[in-house]
């Protein structure tokens, strides 16, 4: 409410309280009231509308007054806010432990992976080269075994002795050179395989104790933590409500 506002409504009052002083003079005097009633009317509604602004004023200066405190509220609600969400931030920050697990196992290990694959394709490759070499006998066996079905039913041709001598000299010496080379089949070496194995087994302890080191460390910073966290707890004057299992950790 303005003070200009509150001296008219003082002056409103002033003339209402004029004008029905004036009316009660002029009705004990019987005099005429009519223009004194005109008078009255006109400063009552007067005042009325003052009364109503000052009302209004004083509403809208209260919520003001109102919103003002409510601001400084929600600042010092927030910066108690901020100062109890830096006191957890603090005992939450754990630094993560750094993770290393030795690349000298796992170099071992693709080597020996390696020697062992190579050995695997030069066992491969020797079954498919014998595969195809008992085909081609079997070709030419099927070959001899038709020329002598077709002779034994009549059909005998000039050159069948000749072809039929071919084949069987090409099938003994097919199974000669089979018989060569199966002799040279290669097999996976027994030392490069215990290799293996051993340095499988050392890259998955490896790997096992890097695993079991850092979260060793983890545990250990999260206890750390937890301490700082209750005896946080405590100095807040929360002891009196402690979990009995977290007052263990006030230090």
């Amino acid at each position: 409410m303005t003070e200009m506002t509150q001296n008219m409504l003082e002056k409103a009052r002033e003339r209402v309280a004029r004008a029905k002083s004036e009316l009660d003079a002029a009705v004990a005097a019987g005099e005429g009231t009519s223009s004194i009633r005109a008078t009255l009317d006109l400063a009552i509604e007067e005042m009325d509308r003052l009364e109503d602004q000052v009302a209004v004023e004083a509403r809208e200066s209260a919520a003001a007054a109102q919103d003002a405190v409510r601001a400084d509220a929600e600042a010092m609600a927030a910066e108690a806010s901020a100062e109890i969400r830096a006191i957890v931030d603090r005992v939450l920050t754990i630094s993560k432990p750094e993770v290393d697990v030795p690349a000298e196992r796992a170099v071992d290990l693709l080597l020996a992976q390696q020697k062992a694959q190579a050995e695997d394709s030069a066992i491969r490759a020797h079954r498919h080269k014998v595969g195809e070499l008992r085909d081609r006998l079997e070709r030419l066996q099927s070959e001899r075994t038709a020329i002598g079905q077709r002779r034994a039913a009549g059909d005998e041709r000039p050159d069948d002795a000749a072809r039929v001598h071919l084949l069987a000299t090409d099938a003994e010496a097919l199974e000669d050179l089979i018989a060569r080379v199966e002799a040279e089949a290669p097999v996976r070496d027994e030392l490069v395989t215990k290799a293996l194995r051993e340095w499988e087994r050392g890259w998955n302890n490896a790997v096992k104790e890097a695993r079991i080191h850092a979260l060793a460390l983890t545990c250990q910073r999260l206890e750390l933590a937890l301490m700082a966290a209750a005896t946080a707890h405590r100095d807040a004057g929360g002891i009196r409500r402690m979990d009995p299992r977290l007052a263990a950790w006030v230090r």
